[in-house]
């Protein structure tokens, strides 16, 4: 892989701001039950949404930079350049968490959790207690990292065999999670758990990120489509009001397919984020697009600027706001207000002085290890 600017196309900056949006809705959805606030789902919105978008995006971003590797050695740089983008900045906030919130006797802070927490596969075992260590957000980087050593064989795939492997790692997944269920182990248990794996498990995901990479490839053939303004001024209008439907009636959509499948509880759960590939399939592709009114807003430099330290924030603001209320008496707003705050700087920081820092210094020792490749450099904000 030749080193190439990270700064993306004009029109793919609005991708950009997008990601500080959904790592701002996973904020929203841990504020729950913190300063006072009643648990966010009360009021019928999903805002956990920004995780399976994230994964859905980190498809569309991938596949879209990068053409098919020839080699083995390709393939590898790709994973190490993946690998250097997130591992250095989830190794910080861990130290961070531990510092700030660390208690050895906590049943997730186990000090036998470490070393999967550090490897980043977590999420791979299935077990509740696993998934949800220490900085518990972590969790959906163990399963990028998944998606990651498995994208490579991707791009050479068809259309056909990609759904055939995101239709059985579901398969896979939800009869797993079916036999833990029925088994009788429940998500506080330490155990494998029938919802910890459709929650945390990568293979539970899987066919978001894939749709991810159908969406890149749809965009590709059909991106030069879309010239007329109004045309796509419209498009952007409906791709935010079928995700502001998704956030807000998701459950009762989820419910209704559901009862329609007789589906069991965990299949019900998983159910959920699948459903959100309807929303983030449209936005993708349309913001991607960027010639409406709202891609230009997207745009913007301060928007664009929050995309990038996105990643920093998304990794620091739970830590932030269980500390916060723990050693506080911050209500809302105030607790909202000094969270988001903090959130924000402590990002800026991570962002120059470890995310870019270590990932150039991890890519170069990678270049000093492989040969040159003819690969781009996937650009730091949008992974």
């Amino acid at each position: 892989m030749t080193s190439q600017s990270n700064i993306l196309p004009g029109h793919l900056a609005p991708l950009t701001s997008l990601r500080f949006i959904a790592a701002l809705f996973i904020y929203i959805h841990h504020l729950w039950g913190k300063f006072d606030i009643p648990h966010i789902s009360a009021y019928g919105l999903y805002f956990g949404v920004g995780v399976p978008f994230f994964f859905a995006l980190s498809g569309f971003i991938l596949s879209y930079k990068y053409p098919p590797p020839s080699n083995l050695s390709e393939s590898a740089r790709m994973i190490l350049y993946r690998i250097a983008r997130i591992w250095p900045l989830h190794a910080a906030c861990l130290l961070i968490f531990i510092i700030l919130l660390g208690d050895f006797d906590h049943p997730l802070q186990n000090p036998k959790m470490i070393l999967p927490n550090i490897l980043l596969i977590q999420s791979w075992l299935g077990m509740f207690p696993y998934s949800f260590s220490f900085n518990a957000v972590s969790w959906s980087l163990s399963n990028e990292l998944f998606f990651y050593i498995l994208f490579p064989f991707f791009l050479g795939m068809t259309n056909r065999s990609l759904i055939i492997v995101a239709c059985a790692s579901s398969f896979v997944a939800m009869m797993w999670a079916t036999a833990s269920w029925e088994a009788g182990t429940r998500i506080v248990n330490p155990v494998v758990s029938g919802l910890a794996i459709t929650v945390t498990h990568p293979l539970s995901s899987l066919p978001i990120f894939i749709a991810g990479i159908f969406t890149a490839r749809a965009f590709r053939r059909y991106r030069d489509r879309f010239e007329s303004i109004h045309l796509v001024n419209v498009l952007e209008i409906v791709a935010v009001c079928l995700f502001v439907i998704y956030m807000v009636f998701n459950r009762e959509i989820s419910a209704a397919v559901n009862s329609t499948i007789g589906a069991n509880a965990p299949v019900s759960r998983w159910v959920l984020p699948i459903l959100g590939i309807a929303a983030f399939v449209p936005a993708i592709f349309i913001f991607a697009v960027g010639r409406g009114l709202i891609s230009t807003i997207l745009s913007s430099s301060p928007l664009v600027f929050l995309g990038n330290i996105s990643f920093s924030f998304y990794l620091v603001h739970q830590p932030i706001i269980n500390y916060l209320n723990n050693t506080t008496s911050l209500k809302s707003p105030e607790g909202i207000i000094a969270s988001l705050g903090l959130s924000i700087i402590i990002s800026v920081v991570l962002f120059k002085a470890v995310e870019l820092p270590a990932q150039r210094m991890l890519r170069g020792l990678v270049d000093g290890a492989l040969k040159p490749a003819q690969l781009p450099v996937q650009p730091r904000h949008l992974s």
